[in-house]
Formats: structure tokens, sequence, C-alpha cells
């Protein structure tokens, strides 16, 4: 020790009590403890030289006592400090900074703080997701339990953050007074190319990365987005995006194709710098920087024509073994996909998704380049079955993916999760596939849930209808959410917009990808047509789906609410109301042509399947058009062939010729509604086939051999449709064959080419139009010329023993021109 600890005053140190001894030889116990050698010297060895060189005899409880609570020394620091330190390391590690720690003036050994942070890394077990109910986020637009979201509720935050609304670096973390932060004088930031980061500053980051994958699992997504710059917020939305349409990819081939979509077949080149871009379920709120757009083709866009679904009987047949080279399959070519074999069919799509998450196999993204530790995520989707399995069935449904939906309906079934926060039906709804599956999907899903899981609105009031109305405005219009609903204004693009309902485009469709690339996630107007065949079809099927498993098509609607600013009464419309809303837009904001036949079509079924004619709704069309009247109230009850011709006077001349004609069309339709309605409750029993006939009479009316009544002779029907029929249309001689040429138009046409009519040359509007004006017989082309079989006065056609009115049901011979099978 160089004569370190030789006694100055031996005379003097015996003379001392043992409490004495202590002051006296505090200074070279300091040394020893806290500055010798960095304070690496032992108790052990500190007691045996105190001994040695001055006859000091304490034992270690007595030194620890006087060290540590006596003097208060400590050689190591305290945890709660270490863990401020790590906060304020993690901070400037985010600022690219390297960070040198000082404990009470003594520079602090990394060895120490790296133990320290990796003991916390052992310590963190599997992150455990909450639900969305137990957090407060304002933003969030489903309450559903996410841990990857399929409605994308974190992307659409993390892009609807201002690009310089906070930066991590920029926050103060406070250190304890006697810890000192500092930067190496070796670094100097604008140097390029210097050393690469230290193994503290290594573990700071991947501290941060895990402790961004707990707010992330937890859903505290503000937090969880406040974490990051600029910078790291674009490399998570581009991964989160890509495992997005990974699960999207995988559930819609699910079953036919390939089992494995890696980022090669997903087209993220490994060897391709990965572009930030916008996810298809993102608000749009963000629009990409310059520098992080692409070139955007313009002759990327959707084809111009239309696809579409035929329902068609099933069919027994002889099943024939299917081509067996699966390994042959080439992700590009649909026409090589193949059904998997049961052998292929081990791993359930729900684990296929958290066997990926971890393995990363989706992305061209470094898991250690990411700013949140994935592996971390993966962990606690494994450790969620139920909630994965929720996610799952979101995809399924997004991709339209049948077989997969049922396969995975029944597994929650089973495993009695609840999905009332999940709003399953509201969801087939919004995204329906009118080309691939029409109303299939929603269909099952009535079929499958219990009522409590079909019959409420969703957390914005909307109902099943409403989101089908939205759909058609979606894919139909200019307009955006906050024309439907105040409380949406901020959302500029309606949810599902990544899926188009007449099968043009969807979510991995080249067009739309493109699309997204050049930092845009809403579809133009020029990818859009007028409210079409294949469209209106799918809304009148699911229309008619809803009726038939049970659900009320007269509960209020949850679009284009007010309130009065004079008496404060809120204004709420009717499900027709609404519709003539959703008809205004579409003449006022819509497309070129739109001539009004899906709306009219639309408003048939809705009176066909319980919509009622006669229902007032209190209304303001100053309101609806921000003219209100702040003095005194201008609202009042009004039926919606009222409604239709207020609205009508509003354009007069100055819409296009076939808007006008089709909205005349829709007005004549719902004041003879209206009006049979009125006549109704005298008679109503009377026209119910189960009180008309008697049980012998009911044998031969399903033979066929009972002779007509008067009126339905006389009006061409055939006979009520069965023995519960209401009559929705009553006696009137127009709308019931109005509405089977309409199904019968909707089953059997459709443009083969870009410059060909919309509607067939059976069924003419300007000619109706006369009709109705005229009080004429109607001159459609399918009644004249006997093109349809036998229906009902409501418009049910007799051979329809199908959900929904199929393509066999109404034609008397084969004239459809859909047979088309490369848009089929």
């Amino acid at each position: 020790m160089d004569g370190l600890g030789q006694p100055t005053n031996s005379q003097l140190y015996k003379s001392l009590t043992f409490k004495e001894k202590w002051d006296f030889l505090k200074p070279e116990l300091k040394q020893l403890y806290l500055e010798e050698k960095e304070g690496k010297i032992s108790l052990k060895e500190i007691m045996n030289i105190m001994k040695t060189n001055w006859g000091f005899d304490a034992n270690e409880s007595q030194y620890k006592y006087q060290f540590r609570v006596k003097w208060g020394w400590k050689k190591s620091i305290s945890s709660s400090k270490k863990v401020r330190i790590v906060e304020r390391g993690q901070q400037r590690a985010a600022g690219g900074k390297p960070t040198v720690v000082i404990y009470k003036g003594r520079q602090v050994d990394p060895k120490k703080l790296r133990r320290f942070i990796k003991e916390i890394f052992r310590e963190v077990g599997p992150l455990v997701p909450v639900s969305h109910d137990r957090l407060k986020s304002p933003s969030r637009q489903l309450s559903t339990t996410h841990i990857l979201p399929h409605d994308n509720t974190i992307i659409k935050s993390l892009l609807s953050a201002p690009a310089d609304s906070f930066s991590p670096s920029a926050m103060t973390i406070s250190t304890p007074s006697d810890v000192g932060i500092r930067t190496p004088q070796t670094y100097d930031p604008g140097t390029p190319n210097q050393d690469p980061p230290s193994p503290l500053t290594v573990d700071f980051k991947k501290k941060t990365a895990i402790d961004r994958a707990s707010l992330f699992v937890r859903g505290d997504h503000a937090e969880f987005i406040k974490s990051m710059t600029k910078m790291e917020r674009e490399t998570t939305i581009t991964w989160l995006h890509q495992f997005w349409l990974y699960a999207f990819k995988t559930a819609k081939h699910w079953g036919r194709g390939p089992r494995t979509w890696s980022a090669d077949a997903l087209g993220f080149a490994r060897t391709q710098s990965p572009t930030p871009i916008q996810s298809p379920a993102d608000s749009g709120l963000m629009g990409a920087s310059s520098s992080q757009k692409t070139q955007f083709t313009p002759n990327w866009r959707p084809p111009d024509l239309c696809r579409w679904s035929i329902h068609v009987r099933f069919t027994n047949y002889e099943g024939v073994a299917s081509p067996s080279p699966f390994e042959d399959t080439d992700p590009n070519d649909e026409s090589t996909r193949t059904i998997w074999p049961e052998a292929l069919r081990d791993l359930p799509y729900e684990d296929r998704l958290v066997q990926n998450l971890a393995s990363n196999d989706f992305t061209n993204l470094q898991p250690d380049k990411l700013p949140i530790a994935t592996r971390y995520v993966a962990q606690a989707a494994q450790c969620s079955p139920e909630q994965m399995l929720k996610e799952s069935l979101g995809f399924a449904i997004m991709s339209g993916n049948e077989e997969l939906v049922h396969e995975l309906a029944e597994k929650t079934t089973q495993m009695k999760i609840d999905l009332s926060d999940m709003y399953p039906l509201h969801m087939a709804a919004t995204y329906l596939h009118g080309a691939k599956t029409c109303c299939n999907i929603l269909d099952d899903i009535l079929e499958l849930f219990p009522p409590e899981i079909r019959m409420h609105p969703d957390e914005h009031g909307h109902t099943v209808l409403d989101n089908l109305m939205q759909v058609v405005l979606r894919a139909h219009s200019n307009c955006s959410p906050g024309d439907v609903d105040d409380t949406l204004k901020e959302q500029q693009r309606f949810l599902g917009e990544e899926i188009d309902i007449c099968g043009r485009w969807e979510a991995d469709s080249d067009c739309y990808c493109n699309l997204l690339a050049t930092g845009n996630s809403r579809v133009p107007l020029t990818w859009k047509h007028k409210f079409c065949h294949t469209s209106a079809q799918a809304i009148t099927h699911c229309i008619r789906n809803l009726e038939n498993r049970g659900l009320s098509l007269d509960q209020p609607s949850g679009l284009f609410s007010k309130y009065c600013s004079n008496c404060g009464k809120k204004l709420q419309l009717m499900p027709l109301h609404a519709l003539i809303c959703v008809a205004w837009l579409l003449a006022t904001a819509g497309c070129e042509e739109e001539d009004l036949f899906g709306i009219l079509a639309c408003v048939l079924s809705l009176i066909a399947n319980g919509g009622n004619p006669c229902e007032t709704a209190d209304i303001s069309t100053g309101a609806l058009f921000g003219q209100e009247c702040s003095t005194a109230c201008d609202h009042w009850e009004m039926r919606p062939s009222d409604f239709a011709e207020t609205l009508a006077t509003s354009f007069r001349e100055e819409l296009p010729k076939v808007t006008r004609i089709g909205w005349a069309i829709l007005h004549y339709v719902l004041r003879r509604a209206e009006q049979e309605n009125d006549l109704q409750p005298p008679w109503a029993d009377y026209y119910k086939v189960s009180s008309r006939f008697t049980e012998d009479e009911k044998i031969l009316i399903k033979g066929g051999e009972l002779p007509l009544d008067e009126f339905e002779e006389l009006s061409g029907y055939f006979r009520a449709c069965s023995q519960d029929c209401t009559r929705p249309f009553g006696k009137d001689r127009y709308l019931g064959h109005l509405c089977a040429a309409v199904q019968t138009e909707l089953l059997n046409y459709r443009r083969l080419n870009p410059g060909d009519p919309w509607i067939s040359r059976h069924f003419n509007m300007e000619i109706l139009l006369k009709d109705l004006e005229n009080d004429s017989a109607i001159t459609i082309g399918y009644l004249e010329q006997s093109m349809m079989r036998p229906y009902c006065v409501c418009g049910r056609f007799q051979l329809t023993d199908y959900k929904v009115t199929i393509r066999e049901d109404c034609a008397k011979y084969y004239f459809t021109n859909l047979d088309d099978y490369h848009l089929t």
C-alpha cells in the first residue's frame, strides 16, 4: 500500500474509544472502500488491512452498519437510481448520442449498467394484452382487444400523429443530484462514419424496444407513438402494414394456393430498401412526405368492368381427386393454385399468424432494426389464443374467405368467446365482397352467431343497414365519413376502402398497393363508377337476408343525425329517409351517368322486407345542409315521399337528365307504397295466406291448382308467395311487377365492354317514368316479352326457395349475359 495506513499518532489512536476510532479512520476507510482501485477492494480485504495496520478489529456487520447506515456510503448505485440512469440513457440513445455515467464524481463501469439492463430483460415475462375498455383513448374506432389489430387502429394513430409533434430526445428526464450524464469526449456528432454504437448504447435501444412492445401489446397507443421519432414511426408503419398485408393475403388464399406467404412472395424483396407506406386502414390524416413517395404509374388503375357473383343451389355430385403437385404453385398465378389436401391443414390459420410473427418471414425489415421488440409481441400473441382468434376472424371477414369464416366462427362459438365488441356483422357489411361472395358471409354470421351479436348498433350508433349505406357511398361517390355522421368528420376515408364491392381491386391488388406507395390511401373518384348492378345485387341480397334472419329493418338510423340548435331535439332518420339521403349524395356527389337504378332496387327491397314507407321522421333540411335557422325550430315530421319531394325542389334542372329521371321514379315508388300502406291495416290479415285459405286450399296452392283472386288475375301476379306474405305493396298494380323486374335485371345483366349501357334494353327508366306519370300499364321489356317466371304481388318469385332469389327463379328462359367466367 506504499505506506498507506501507517499510524501518524499511535498514542492518540490508542487512547480513543471504539466509536471514536471509526471517525479517526474514516478518511482512510473512504479511500479504500470508494476510491482505491475504483472501489474494487472487497470488504474483507479492507478488514484485513485495518487489522494489520491499526489493530482495528471489527466484524463485517459492524463495517456494513458504519459504512451504509452511519456514513451513507454505497459502493453500488441503488436500483432506483439505475432505473433513472437507464431511462436517460434510452433517451440519449434514441437521439443517437452515446452515454458516460458519472456517479459521485467517478465514472461508472458500463458493464455494471449492462448487467442491470440484462437483469431487467430476464425479468420481463410474457406481455399480456389488456382490454381496450380499460384504456382511455378517444381516438380508437373499435373497442375490440387487439394485439395486431385487423382494423389497424394503431396505424391510423401513427399516421395521424403530426410529423413534428414529438421527439423522444426532447423529453426532460431528470437524474439524481449525485449522478452526472456526459457525452464521451471522442464523440463528434458532425463526423460521419463514426465507430459503431457501444454495447451499452445497443442495450439501451433494446430496452426501449421492449418498453415499446409492452405499450403496444397493452394497447397504450398514445404513449407508444410518443416514444418514437418520425423515422421510427415510419418504420413501424411499414412493418405493421406488411404484417397486415401478410395476414390478409394468407386469409384470402387460405385452403388454396401457397401455405406461406414470404416477404418475397408478398413483393417485399429482401434486397430492396423498405418504403414507408400508408396502410389500407389508415385515416389518411398524414400524407407521405415527398421523400417517401414513389413514382405513381397512371396506368396502374383498376379495370373498368365490374366482376360479379352468381348464386346457385347446392348440387350433389361425386367428388374427383384434385391434382397433387402443390409445390408447383406459383404465388403470382392463381390458375396454378390447387385446394390443399387434408395433410397440409395441420396448422390453423391463427397459429400460422403467430408463427410468422415470431419468424418475421413476412417482412424485409430486420428485427434488430425495428424500433419495437417484435419477439415480445409474438410471445404476447402466443399467450393470447382467444384474442388471436378474434383477430383471425376479422382478417377472414375482410378477405372474403367464406370457408375460413365458417371455420373460425365455429371455434369462437365452441370457446364461448365474446365477440360483441368486435361487431362481426357490421364488419361483414363494411367489407362486402359483392363480386366474390355477395351476401354469403353476412348471412353466415347471421346464422352462426346469437342475436345479441347481431342486433345492437356499433359504437357509433350505426345499424348494419347503415353500414351497407356507407358502402354504397364509399364505392360510388366522392363523399367522406363526415358527410354521413358529424362524429366522423376527422376521418378522411371510409373503413373498407381497400375492398371494392364490385371486385375491381382488393387490398393486395397492384393498383391499390401502388396507390399506397404514393402516400395516398383514399381511392380517387376516377376509379369509381355509378351505383352498379353488382353492388346493388349485393346490397339488396343483404337486406333480404337481414329480414330472413329476424332483424328489424325499421330501427332508427345512426346516419345523418342532427340536433336542433333551438330546442335541442335529436333529429334522427328512419331507414328509408336515410336511404333518400344516400340517393341525394349519389345524385350530387356521385359518379357520371348515375341514374339511381341501384337506389330504386334498394328502396323496393327495403319496403318488401319490412321498411315502412309511412314512418315519419323529424327532419330539418337546413340542418342537413348546414343552413339551420338558429332563432327558431325548422324541423317537421316527414314521410319518405315528402322528404324526397322536398329534396327534389332543391336541384330541379341542375342535375343530369338520367339522375332526375331516377329521382322522379324514386319519388313515385315511395308515394305509391305509402298510399297502399295507409290502406293496409283494415285488410292486411285478409292477405295472409294462413288466415285466407283452409288447409285443403293450401295444398291446392302448393300444387298450383287454386284459381287466382280477381286482383291477382287482373294484375298479372301469381299468388301469395308464402303463408305469411303481408303484401308490402298492397294492391298496387305497379310495384310488385317493378320489384320483380328489378331483381331480374340485377340477376341477368352486366356491362361486358366499357361502352355498354349500365342497364339492359329490357328495362328503360325513361319509359318507366312516363308510365308512372300517365298511370298507364308498365311497358318494361321483361313484362312485355313474358321473360319472367310467375311471382307474387310482393315481387317474390314462385320458385324462390333459396335464401335469396337466384337467376333460375326469375328467368323463364335463358337470356343472361353473365356467363363470362373471366369476370365471374
